[in-house]
């Protein structure tokens, strides 16, 4: 069918014709090239902990260059013929770093840190590029709890990227023990009853996702032990208030014989005077 429609209109047309007709029909038959747009990288990160951001390899070492970008603002790079390194943005600066196989240290992460980043690679005439958006993690911190309250902790992760990577959740305490909490959306939590003194101290949610990336979100867990009751203590303060009220009674007694004695003694001097 496609061959007698295109021979036919052919027998019709002029060389010029001819040629205008086929670069139409070539470009019309030829397949179509897309050009699907890079996934960004998902990075999870909590605000004053630290983070890095993992250059994919690529090219050899010697001869790469790396820049890195936040927001398409120049953070730091890596030029292998420059013996100085460039200085970092003002509320950058001191929190950033390049390790040895150039991939980006953030070390105390900020709420302004949650973002697009990009790192350029280039060798000679060939560059690569991979994209990474950093999700924020929050851990709540609860306050100082007495011996035998409910602990309760939440770990919420930023609900884009939670969609994008579904992670798995689970709790290590002081304890080291692994410890399993529900979920509701993108909000995990884990409740502990009666917690006590083996509970207190720095505990981690652990968020796993991709194929070797975990996140260590961290909060520290305060638990106030009640005082013991030492009952000899109880009973020597008892004994000591009941001695107190006995000494206070025989006082009491002894003054008012005292002033009984006093008056018996006044009325029979008196008395005794008259009678002379």
């Amino acid at each position: 069918f496609i061959a007698i429609f295109v021979v036919f209109p052919l027998k019709f047309m002029d060389l010029r014709e001819r040629m205008s007709f086929l670069l139409v029909l070539l470009l019309l038959l030829a397949p179509a090239h897309s050009y699907a747009k890079a996934a960004e990288i998902v990075v999870f990160a909590q605000v004053g902990n630290s983070v890095t951001l993992l250059r994919k390899p690529w090219g050899k070492n010697e001869n790469i260059h790396v820049n890195w970008y936040f927001n398409d603002q120049i953070l730091i790079y890596r030029n292998p013929t420059a013996s100085t390194q460039n200085q970092a943005p003002p509320n950058w600066q001191g929190r950033i770093s390049l390790s040895t196989d150039f991939s980006l240290k953030i070390s105390p992460v900020t709420e302004n840190d949650f973002g697009i980043f990009e790192c350029v690679q280039y060798e000679l005439t060939d560059r690569t590029t991979d994209k990474y958006k950093l999700y924020q993690v929050k851990m709540s911190t609860p306050p100082p709890l007495l011996s035998g309250a409910t602990l309760t902790l939440s770990c919420e992760i930023e609900r884009e990227g939670f969609n994008l990577v579904h992670p798995s959740i689970h709790w290590l305490g002081p304890d080291d023990k692994i410890q399993n909490g529900y979920s509701n959306g993108n909000k995990y939590t884990l409740s502990v009853i009666k917690a006590s003194g083996i509970h207190n101290g720095n505990w981690i949610c652990v968020v796993q996702y991709g194929a070797n990336s975990i996140l260590n979100a961290t909060t520290n867990v305060v638990i106030v032990e009640k005082a013991p009751v030492n009952i000899w203590l109880v009973v020597a303060i008892i004994g000591g208030i009941l001695v107190l009220i006995l000494l206070a009674g025989i006082a009491v007694i002894i003054i008012c014989r005292h002033r009984k004695v006093m008056k018996y003694t006044r009325r029979k001097r008196r008395f005794c005077c008259c009678k002379k």
